[in-house]
């Protein structure tokens, strides 16, 4: 459980309250998603009284925010959330909330489903202008091709540097002097102002131990042709890896 202590670092903190909550989870993630991240604590009246949420509800209220994030916005953003119970106290004790940390993404622009893009400004949650819209999505990276993009919910350790090594050196006809800027140089891997090295999409696909545990949604597909030019071999398959 996360110490009642690292509430006290946190800059930009919403307290919503009552449900029904879908109608302002996915507009509140999506907002500071798409600004500079924030946290969120479920389990706090509207007169912020602290009444928690009762244990056996835990595991559904995680998965209810869990899912939010991944079915009612686009694209989706459940790999941006950091879900944790915190223990806080009352005057007859303490009680349990839920804390959701959501992480900035800086190459996608989030929307409820069907819904414009929302940000925070100040204490407030507002949707993103047709005017001003264009001008985030330049800030956000969301031109940037979508190989050279991080995959935040994987990390350096999930590249096969001994196979990056044998690339270089087959390359190169040399051992790489500095491993890490060579992924750097070649996109296989980012850096992040405020949660470190990950992965892009190229580096997972090529490099990538187990990309399918990270992208789901990608695949190569292998098509083989005949000496004939680019008339497709005649009974051949396409192979998907």
């Amino acid at each position: 459980m996360t110490p009642v202590s690292a509430l006290h670092a946190i800059r930009r903190v919403d307290w919503p309250a009552g449900p029904p909550l879908l109608q302002w989870s996915p507009r509140q993630l999506c907002a500071f998603a798409n600004s500079d991240g924030g946290v969120l604590v479920l389990g706090v009246a509207d007169s912020r009284a602290i009444v928690g949420v009762p244990a056996e509800r835990l595991d559904v209220v995680q998965q209810f925010v869990t899912n939010v994030g991944r079915e009612n916005i686009e694209p989706p953003l459940d790999h941006l959330l950091l879900i944790d119970s915190v223990e806080l106290p009352v005057a007859t004790g303490s009680r349990v909330v839920v804390k959701v940390d959501i992480r900035p993404d800086y190459y996608s622009v989030h929307a409820p489903r069907g819904a414009r893009p929302t940000v925070r400004s100040g204490n407030t949650t507002r949707e993103i202008s047709m005017e001003a819209l264009p001008r985030l999505l330049a800030r956000r990276g969301s031109l940037a091709p979508v190989d050279e993009r991080p995959v935040l919910n994987a990390s350096a350790a999930d590249l096969d540097r001994e196979a990056i090594a044998a690339y270089h050196e087959a390359r190169f006809k040399r051992p790489s002097d500095d491993l890490d800027r060579f992924m750097r140089n070649l996109k296989l891997m980012v850096d992040d102002d405020s949660f470190g090295s990950h992965p892009t999409v190229a580096g997972l696909l090529v490099f990538g131990r187990n990309p399918q545990a990270h992208l789901d949604g990608a695949r190569i597909d292998i098509v083989a042709y005949d000496n004939d030019g680019w008339r497709p071999f005649r009974g051949g398959k396409v192979k998907r890896a």
